[in-house]
């Protein structure tokens, strides 16, 4: 598909530098690296968490400045972060208004319509498979991987078209990791752009088009997932082709 994210050295001083990267529609796009590489960091400054300090970001290729996640929903991008439970989800609310939380205006006339808010609700619930006792159960009561399908039916709900899902599958089971796993991919099937950061490389090179390794702040290696073995993945990871080259 047609390119929908463009980054052109993008840095933020003391994380990273001079990260560049193309994202298309239709495609999954991995990040891996070490704690404290600067991947998870990119994610954060793409959705406007965090002011970047040089380069360009474009959406569509629209040029994007603002660090101001509300500026990003309203470009179509999406963030499911890692901790769900602290910003993923509200656990204290009901499975229709987590789902409906990020897209309030399609069911307001100055009263929220709140039958196409349950109807919208159910569909994606039946979609993505989720397991409820209805529509109106608390967040809270989910398992994990119900849990983290409500937090992405969020945005699916808000239309969104750039999926940032922070290590998406951490603390779920494996049943529900290959649900996760299949939803990305209709994501994917149905022209969403999904960038996927996460430390299981075995996991990231089942699910993703291409990877980026980053290390010490820079993306030093891309691969062709299909093509790739998690041990070329795994030294560059921990750079130990880095040492090779300087030892050379």
């Amino acid at each position: 598909g047609a390119v929908i994210l463009e980054v052109e050295n993008l840095a933020l001083a003391g994380r990273f530098e001079a990260v560049s990267l193309t994202l298309r529609k239709g495609e999954v796009l991995g990040l891996t690296g070490l704690v404290g590489s600067g991947a998870k960091e990119v994610v954060r400054t793409l959705f406007g968490l965090d002011r970047p300090t040089g380069g360009t970001v474009r959406v569509k290729g629209e040029t994007v400045f603002s660090a101001d996640p509300a500026a990003a929903t309203d470009r179509r991008l999406a963030l499911v972060p890692e901790d769900r439970r602290r910003d993923g989800v509200a656990l204290d609310l009901s499975v229709t208004e987590n789902t409906t939380l990020a897209s309030l205006a399609r069911f307001s006339r100055g009263l929220i319509d709140r039958g196409a808010e349950r109807r919208q609700t159910q569909d994606l619930v039946k979609r993505l498979e989720i397991k409820t006792d209805g529509v109106e159960a608390l967040v809270k009561t989910l398992s994990g991987g119900n849990q983290q399908k409500v937090a992405i039916a969020k945005w699916l709900s808000r239309q969104s078209e750039i999926y940032l899902l922070d290590e998406p599958t951490v603390g779920v089971d494996i049943g529900a990791k290959v649900e996760i796993y299949r939803l990305i991919g209709e994501l994917a099937e149905r022209g969403a752009a999904v960038l996927v950061l996460s430390s299981d490389i075995e996991e990231l090179l089942g699910v993703t088009d291409r990877l980026l390794v980053f290390f010490r702040g820079r993306v030093t290696r891309q691969f062709i997932s299909s093509e790739t073995s998690p041990g070329e993945v795994l030294a560059d990871v921990t750079g130990a082709h880095e040492t090779l080259r300087h030892a050379g």
